[in-house]
């Protein structure tokens, strides 16, 4: 399905592993050293759900810079033949993956392949509720093993290609890797400015890059795929972590920190985007080596 290189020691439990008509679908527990830095080869189409989401990032050998990382998400894909360089937090994971051949690719969604260099940055990050839902609806159905779950699975997983390729449409505003919307200078600084300060709102990106609030939100989502906002959701939720991992502070004082009015907007917002709750990852982060703790997520 795809191989792992790690720059240092990494243990893998498979929970579960099926073959269905149309793919193959696992479940692995693993224990990362943190931080661990690896790469992924994979011969095969992967859709990955990963629980909880980890403070991670990615990038493409073939298609990005050496030094050009960008935020992975809770649901990725990765095409076939594309070596994924990943920078992650370490800890205990699970992650449910669906290998589909080319051959099965091609026969499922009628192309040869569903990504192109314009859609790329938008593959490892797959915002969609419905594919959310439908990947924790497929984990169950492959635990079940039972022969009518098992068709459910092949059938589900078929749908769930279908519509990451829908998905990966939609977000097709660009050519190559040069991102619209913003002059890659502009871009650079805001993503700079996002990453070096504390307590950032949209004003204060409008100020920097001197765009009305509307432009600025349009233009920047056709440079990314994302909204402004998302992006500084994305930057607090790293700094959170880092927080939460790293020092002793109390969860309201770090929802301080990274900008929020109270602990309890903050809590919400940091299940919705990792799973867990800010003590919980906490929990996770600093659990000795061969301790699990439990994965929770908002759709438990």
């Amino acid at each position: 399905m795809g191989r792992l290189v790690v720059s240092n020691a990494v243990s893998f439990d498979v929970i579960k592993d099926v073959q269905t008509p149309s793919c193959r679908i696992d479940v692995i527990k693993a224990i990362y050293p943190s931080p661990v830095e690896m790469t992924f080869e994979n011969e095969s189409n992967l859709i990955i759900f990963q629980r909880p989401r980890r403070n991670s990032s990615g990038s493409f050998e073939s298609f990005t810079k050496a030094n050009d990382f960008f935020s992975i998400g809770q649901v990725l894909f990765i095409p076939a033949a594309s070596p994924l360089r990943i920078r992650a937090d370490g800890g205990p994971a699970e992650t449910l993956r669906c290998s589909f051949s080319r051959e099965k690719l091609s026969q499922i969604t009628g192309y040869r392949d569903l990504v192109k260099p314009s859609t790329m940055l938008h593959t490892l990050n797959i915002r969609e509720r419905w594919i959310s839902e439908s990947l924790l609806r497929l984990e169950k159905a492959i635990m079940e093993s039972t022969e009518r779950s098992l068709r459910f699975a092949d059938a589900l997983a078929s749908a769930l290609l279908m519509e990451i390729s829908r998905y990966l449409d939609k977000r097709e505003t660009v050519e190559g890797f040069q991102r619209g919307g913003l002059a890659p200078r502009t871009l650079k600084k805001i993503i700079e400015y996002l990453n070096e300060n504390e307590r950032v709102t949209v004003d204060d990106v409008c100020e920097l890059s001197g765009y009305s609030r509307r432009h600025l939100g349009r233009a920047f989502k056709q440079a990314t795929g994302a909204t402004i906002y998302d992006a500084i959701e994305e930057v607090r939720f790293s700094r959170a972590s880092k927080l939460l991992e790293k020092t002793d502070l109390r969860v309201r004082e770090i929802a301080t920190k990274v900008g929020f009015s109270d602990a309890s907007s903050f809590s919400v917002a940091f299940q919705r985007i990792s799973g867990e709750t800010p003590s919980d990852h906490r929990a996770r982060l600093r659990a000795p080596a061969g301790a699990v703790t439990p994965a929770r997520n908002r759709y438990s």
